[in-house]
Parts: structure tokens; C-alpha cells; sequence
């Protein structure tokens, strides 16, 4: 029972227009409120949570198969990196791989069905191997381990190795512009296959001349007439036929597109095995399936291979080569295969085409790699370094294969000298003689920087330092209007398979939520093992055991985490706890109650990579169709309310003209809850605790998008259902008003509801003329205008039933 002295001190406080936020808690929570409105840190899923998973909840099975004390390390994100340093590593005991987990998240689109493949490859080939993910200070301390830091490209920005010793291994010939780029100055040694290499090389860094270490095994007889044979059993290859091997380049330098037709028609003479470049395989992996599957190609008997394949493997089983601008022509050279060449670039490419940037992916742009005069342009314009027949269009193919089986003999001749020009130590000895030259680098002094280092520094900063200030200017304006710190964040782990965390919050909706479970289990391009459902049951009478089993075992691959609260708290607590269980990089809410549509988080993704300065996307809800329940009049009035809003895109950080927020539709980055402090707990009720969080997240000048993806809501919004739902909104009307008074819109007395209902009048008349999808099922009724007149009477008298309900709750809980 309230006494009357409490009863007149909470009237007293609801009804100052200045009152205070922290005073208004303490007396009806018995608290006080969290200065910094971190309500996350008032929350502890360790305590008086109790937890299941389903099976398919199991922890990552990313291990480590690390070296003894290892001070070498070879910086790898796929296979074919492997083999360009296995005959090097396995002279250095001292030393192991680091695969680079970041780039693979990045650029492979089912990037933990390749991580798994890629472990278990280094494991079927004992190598030892560490899993790189990026940190704060960009990898100082994973790397702090190592004394020499081993890697074939572009040095990687996102790694800092301040004292390591840094060797460049290269892993083909080839685009000369790139390959000897100046890029090369970031390394203190670089390996060279021969003398042409070397030459180039040695512009921007130390060269070392040891030959092609991928071919130790060639050249030493390793590879043996047994496993060769063993290897043509395996891919099946037709003994009666000669066996062609196309090796295209990637990008707008590939002739993959253009020849494959011509390519497969090979296949009715001999043997065709196709690997397409890795980045093909990672960075255009839609392009390449597209071709596969196109017709004429999915008939034919071809053997697509990727780089798990070793090459010279496939080189031992192959009796001629096919390329492009591709290295490749080089590693058949080397190993004396006659090679037809493809020279379809226009003419024009050189002069302007090369220049143009393509964006292939979403970390990956073509970019000028080759020029007239590199290797790959001579073999192809000089009749004396041919290593076989040069075609110019695609169906000249068939006869440039006969022809240079025919001329044989002339080619090989050109193959000799390309030899003699490119490689030296052709022998079995160059992974020995690299691995010595790393030991000796490693006891001894980095590279000292010359006149080309400082010249091409200084170039650098006058080319890019007017470019730097503007940027300086503009991201100073940028971060005037909204907070943008999730793009520069280095926080994500990579090794981390799960993208979106589903949080549930629940409270007796046993009925409603077989149907939300259903409907994510359903979700079309993001499967099942990148996303976990997250049921919070807010202490409620009912058991949700049963319906999480049967959903489970209808689809086992779902990952759903049913967390009992040992008493109802509310949905923002729900919610927080929520958060805190969460492993995914960003935060979808919905509600027990809803049906999501099938493309509901791939709608969130897509938004996301479209707009990477955002820190939340939602959409809206309407009421459930084709079912025998019918919407009321009331359901009506609310679906109605957000209208016309909720049919367009808008993107903001602010919130009164953006219509995002709701958590029956709504993902954020967990990043962005996280600094934004969670959910208010002291909105008890579902109302309003999504929206105070958006007013949170516009302070902290977050960018939030609304686009209309809608769900179904299931509530139809009986008269009964209509009051409970006025009166909470406004206990949390007044909640709002009193975090944020400027916002006088949320304070609601008598005088002020009156004045209200009567301006909303033509408001609601003038919506009868949106005409939308929604007109004909949810029709406009001039019911609404009365509605409006109860549905404000309500939020008005809600402020103080809520509250003293609120209290006579909370009146026994100790002060914090």
C-alpha cells in the first residue's frame, strides 16, 4: 500500500516540467541511475542466467599448429603462397607460417569453409602455422616473436613490424611494373629467380639471386614416374589424349571471359585442365561460377582445379600450356612445356584501358600492372623468345595448339634462352640457398636506406601530403555531423564466424515464437553457421525447452542460445543481456511476435556494406496477412500513426524524420551499443526503450538508416491490448522528456493532450490520400480521429499509473 506522503511526492515529481531525471529514478527505482547511461555495466550474464545451446553452437575449431620457438615467419593467405615458400621453410626448422586471417575474411566470400580447408591442407602437410588476428597496436605483439617476417607482395598496412628483418620472396615473373614495383624498398633483402629478376629488382632493395625454389622437387627428381602417374589416376585423364593446361591471369588482363568457349572445345581432342588465378577464384568468385555453368561449358569434360593444386605437379602431367599475361608462361618455360600464348589486349589498353580502375571486390581494384616492355609483352612481340604460337583471337586456339606441337623443336630452342635469361640454379638448390641467405640476414644488419628510398619517400609526401590535408579537413567536417570511429576500429576477430547475433527478448510469447524461430531458420544468403539466435526469457511462468528442441531438430544447423532470467526485469534488461552473450559484429533485434522475411538479415548486410559509416539499420512492421486473424481497428490507428514515413529510405543521425530504431527491425553494430551504453532499463515496459536509445545514439552523432523492409507482426491489437499499449507509452513519453527536455513534444499534460489531439485532426484526414501497397488490406477509417483523442487521454493518465505501479515494485530493493 502507498502512503499518501509517497503517494503526493511522486505526483509532485511527475508533475514538475523541470524536474530531474536522477531524483525521479531514485525515488520510484530505489537507485541511482548510471551517470554515464552505461546501463550494460548494471548487467551480468553470469548471475542468475542460466544458459542452453543447441548442438550447432559449438566454438570455433580454428587451432594453431605452432613451431618450437620459432623467429621466422612466412606470412601466407593461401595455398599457392605455400608452395612459392614449402622448399625454402623446410631448410628453416627454426621457422613457420602465419596465415593471414584478416585478407581471407575480407575477400572470400565463404571465408570459414576455406579457412578449414586451408588448415587442414597445412596439416595433411605438417607445416607448422599460426592464425593472425589483427589487434590495437597492428600486430606488434603477435609479431614481436619473430626476428625475420617473410612475404611475396605489397607489404601489408595493417601489420606493424618496426624491428623485424623483412624478405621479399618472389613467386613468379610477369607484369615487370608491378612485380618490380617500388613498393619492392619496404624489404631489407629480395630473392631473385635469375639474372633479369636481379637487375630489377635491385632498384628499390637488396636482390640475392637463388633461382625458382617451387622447382627444387622438378629439378631433383622428387616428384619420381610414380606419383606422376598416380596424379593422372587421380584427375582421371584420358591416357589416350595429350593433356592441355590453361593457366589465365586475373582482371582485366585474364582472356578467360573471351577463350573459354574455344578452350573447351579443346576438350573434344584433349585432356583440359583449367586453374584459374587465385584472385579469379576469391575476388570473382561469381564470375567464375557464372562461366562454369554457362552452357556449352558445364557439358564438356573439363578439370577445373583451384591452388590447392601444387603447379608443378600439374606441369608434370601437362604436354602443353595455354596462357595469357599470366606468370604461369614463365613456370612452363622453366619447365620446358610448349606454351601458346594469348594476345588479345586492344590496342588502345596500353595507351588508356589499363588505367581505368575496376573495383572487383570489396578490398580489391584492378590497377595498372604491365606496360609494352615487360617480360610478358616481349615473349609475345619478339619471334626469337616465343616458347610456342601466339594467337590474337580465340579461335585461332585449336590450330596455334597444333602448330606448336608441330614446331616443337624451334620453340624449345626459344625456351632455352628464355632460360638462360630468366633463371639461374636450376639444380634442386634454391630453397637451400634462400633459407642460408635468411639465416644470414637474420644474425645480421637491416637493409640501410639509399638514395632510391629517400627519393621515392619524398615524391610520396609531396604527391600525397596536399591529398592528406584535404583529407584531414574532411573527415574534421565529417565528424561535426556524425561518429564515424567503427571504420578505423581494429577490434573485430576475424576468426570469428558469427556476423549477426539475433537477440529475442521474450516474456511468456511461448505461442508466438516457434514462428520467429521458423522464419530466421529460413533467411536466403547469409547461412545458418554466420549468424546465432539469442532467446532471452525474461522470467517467465511458461518454458521455452520444448519449442527451442523442436525448431532445433527440425533445422540442427541453427545456433540458438536460450538464456533464462531468474525474474522479469523487462525488455531493455532482456535486451542488454542480449548484447553481453552476443559474438556476432552487429546486433539484429526483433520481437516474439514477428515473422521476418526471408531476406530480413541479408537486407541488414547489404545496407551495411553499402553505407560503412553507418552504426544501425532497421526497418518497420505490419500487421499479419493471409492468415484468418484480422487486424482491428486499433492495429489499423497504429500501423497508420508512421505513415507515410515508413515506405521510404532515409539516412541520418537524426531521428525524428528517420524511422529506424524499432527492435522488431533493427540491427546495429555491436560496436556502436557498446559505446552507446545499451538499452534504458527504467522503461519497464515495451515502449519507447528503443527510441531513447536512438536519442542516445543521434547525441553520440551516430548514423542510423531506415529502409523499408518490412516484417509481419502478428499483435492484432484488441481494444484491451490498445489501452496497454497507450498507457506505457506514456510513462516512457515521460522518461524521454525528463533525459531529454528540449523535446517538449514528450511532455504531456491535460491542456497540452487536448491541444494535440485537436492539430492532429488534419493531419489524420490528410493521410486518407497516401496511396500505398498497404491502402487496400489496411484501409484508412475516420474511426482514427476519435482513436487519437483516446490514444492521447491515455498517454497522459499513463505517466502516473505506470509509475506508481513501477514503485510499488521497486519500493523494497536496496539502494545502490
Amino acid at each position: 500500500m502507498i502512503r499518501p506522503k509517497e503517494l503526493i511526492k511522486i505526483f509532485s515529481l511527475l508533475q514538475q516540467r523541470n524536474g530531474s531525471y536522477a531524483e525521479l529514478i531514485r525515488f520510484l527505482f530505489n537507485e541511482n541511475p548510471p551517470p554515464d547511461h552505461n546501463f550494460l555495466a548494471r548487467v551480468d550474464p553470469g548471475n542468475g542466467v542460466e544458459i542452453r545451446k543447441t548442438a550447432a553452437c559449438a566454438t570455433n575449431t580454428w587451432r594453431d599448429n605452432p613451431g618450437a620457438d620459432a623467429k621466422i615467419c612466412f606470412y601466407i593467405q593461401n595455398p599457392l603462397q605455400y608452395y612459392v615458400y614449402k622448399n625454402i621453410y623446410r631448410h628453416l626448422p627454426e621457422s613457420e607460417f602465419v596465415v593471414n586471417t584478416p585478407w581471407i575474411r575480407r575477400n572470400i566470400p565463404d571465408w570459414d569453409k576455406f579457412l578449414m580447408r586451408f588448415i587442414g591442407f597445412l596439416g595433411a602437410q605438417n607445416a607448422r602455422y599460426r592464425l593472425y588476428a589483427p589487434t590495437e597496436d597492428r600486430g606488434r605483439k603477435f609479431f614481436k616473436r619473430y626476428d625475420v617476417f617473410a612475404y611475396h607482395s605489397v607489404f601489408n598496412l595493417n601489420i606493424d613490424l618496426p624491428t623485424q628483418k623483412k624478405i621479399r620472396i618472389m613467386y613468379g615473373h610477369s607484369k615487370d611494373s608491378y612485380n618490380f614495383g617500388a613498393w619492392s624498398r619496404a624489404y631489407d633483402l629480395g630473392f631473385t629467380y635469375g639474372p633479369y629478376s636481379q637487375k630489377r629488382m635491385s632498384i628499390f632493395t637488396n636482390g640475392i639471386e637463388v633461382g625458382n625454389s617451387r622447382f627444387d622437387d622438378w629439378f631433383n627428381g622428387a616428384l619420381g614416374t610414380t606419383r606422376i602417374m598416380n596424379l593422372k589416376k587421380d584427375l582421371a585423364l584420358d591416357p589416350s589424349k595429350k593433356t592441355v593446361l590453361y593457366l589465365p591471369t586475373h582482371g582485366d588482363l585474364s582472356s578467360l571471359d573471351t577463350c573459354i568457349k574455344e578452350i573447351v572445345r579443346l576438350s573434344d581432342t584433349y585432356n583440359v585442365m583449367i586453374r584459374p588465378h587465385f584472385l579469379t577464384h576469391y575476388a570473382e568468385q561469381d564470375k567464375l561460377k557464372k562461366i562454369i555453368q554457362s552452357d556449352g561449358v558445364r557439358s564438356k569434360k573439363i578439370f577445373w582445379l583451384d591452388d590447392f593444386s601444387d603447379l608443378t605437379e600439374l606441369l608434370s602431367v601437362s604436354d602443353l600450356v595455354i596462357s595469357d599475361n599470366s606468370g604461369a608462361i614463365f613456370d612452363a618455360v622453366l619447365a620446358d612445356k610448349p606454351t601458346v600464348l594469348i594476345d588479345i589486349l586492344p590496342a588502345s589498353y596500353f595507351e588508356k584501358d589499363m588505367w581505368t580502375r575496376v573495383q572487383r571486390s570489396s578490398f580489391y581494384w584492378t590497377f595498372p600492372q604491365t606496360y609494352p616492355d615487360s617480360i610478358e609483352q616481349k615473349v609475345k612481340n619478339i619471334p626469337e623468345l616465343r616458347p610456342g604460337e601466339v594467337v590474337s583471337r580465340a579461335d585461332m586456339l585449336a590450330a596455334a595448339v597444333t602448330a606448336t606441337f608441330a614446331r616443337d623443336e624451334h620453340y624449345k630452342k626459344n625456351r632455352a634462352k628464355l632460360r638462360d635469361m630468366l633463371f639461374v640454379h636450376c639444380d634442386g638448390t634454391s630453397g637451400t640457398r634462400a633459407a642460408d641467405a635468411i639465416r644470414e640476414l637474420m644474425h645480421g644488419k637491416k637493409r640501410q636506406l639509399d638514395f632510391m628510398d629517400y627519393a621515392v619517400q619524398e615524391s610520396c609526401i609531396l604527391e600525397y601530403g596536399a591529398l592528406e590535408h584535404e583529407n584531414t579537413v574532411l573527415r574534421s567536417i565529417i565528424n561535426e555531423y556524425c561518429d564515424t570511429s567503427h571504420l578505423k576500429s581494429a577490434t573485430e576477430n576475424p576468426l570469428e564466424r558469427i556476423l549477426f547475433s539475433v537477440v529475442i527478448p521474450t516474456y511468456n510469447g511461448v505461442s508466438g515464437i516457434r514462428h520467429t524461430l521458423l522464419s530466421l531458420a529460413q533467411q536466403e544468403k547469409i547461412p545458418a553457421r554466420f549468424f546465432e539466435i539469442i532467446v532471452i526469457d525474461d522470467g517467465s511462468q511458461q518454458s521455452y525447452d520444448a519449442v527451442v528442441d523442436e525448431v532445433a531438430r527440425e533445422y540442427p544447423e541453427l545456433q540458438i542460445i536460450l538464456a533464462r532470467l531468474s525474474k522479469n526485469r523487462g525488455p531493455a534488461v532482456a535486451r542488454n543481456t542480449g548484447i553481453l552473450l552476443s559474438r556476432g559484429t552487429f546486433i539484429s533485434f526483433t520481437d516474439d511476435d514477428c515473422i521476418l522475411p526471408q531476406n530480413w538479415l541479408y537486407l541488414f548486410k547489404n545496407a551495411f556494406d553499402e553505407n560503412p559509416e553507418i552504426a544501425g539499420v532497421g526497418g518497420w512492421y505490419e500487421p499479419i496477412h493471409g492468415t484468418a486473424k484480422k487486424t482491428s481497428i486499433f492495429g489499423r490507428f497504429v500501423f497508420w500513426l508512421h505513415m507515410p514515413d515508413i515506405l521510404y529510405v532515409h539516412k541520418s543521425p537524426y531521428f525524428h524524420s528517420n524511422k529506424s530504431g524499432n527492435t522488431g527491425n533493427m540491427c546495429y553494430r555491436k560496436s556502436a551499443l557498446i559505446k552507446a551504453g545499451g538499452f534504458n532499463h527504467y522503461f519497464r515496459l515495451p515502449s519507447l526503450e528503443d527510441h531513447e536509445l536512438k536519442m542516445r545514439m543521434r547525441e553520440q552523432k551516430f548514423v542510423l538508416m531506415y529502409i523499408p523492409s518490412i516484417i509481419q507482426h502478428t499483435k492484432t491489437y484488441s481494444f484491451e491490448e490498445f489501452i496497454h499499449y497507450c498507457l506505457a507509452r506514456g510513462w516512457a513519453s515521460m522518461l524521454v522528456y525528463r533525459l531529454f527536455p528540449m523535446w517538449g513534444v514528450y511532455h504531456f499534460t491535460a491542456y497540452s493532450m487536448l491541444t494535440l489531439s485537436l492539430h492532429e485532426v488534419p493531419q489524420i484526414v490528410k493521410k486518407k490520400h497516401i496511396q500505398s501497397q498497404y491502402s487496400e488490406r489496411l484501409p484508412f477509417s475516420y474511426w482514427f480521429i476519435p482513436i487519437q483523442f483516446l490514444k492521447n487521454f491515455l498517454f497522459w493518465i499513463g505517466k502516473y499509473t505506470l509509475a506508481l505501479r513501477v514503485f510499488r515494485e521497486t519500493r523494497a530493493r536496496p539502494t545502490q
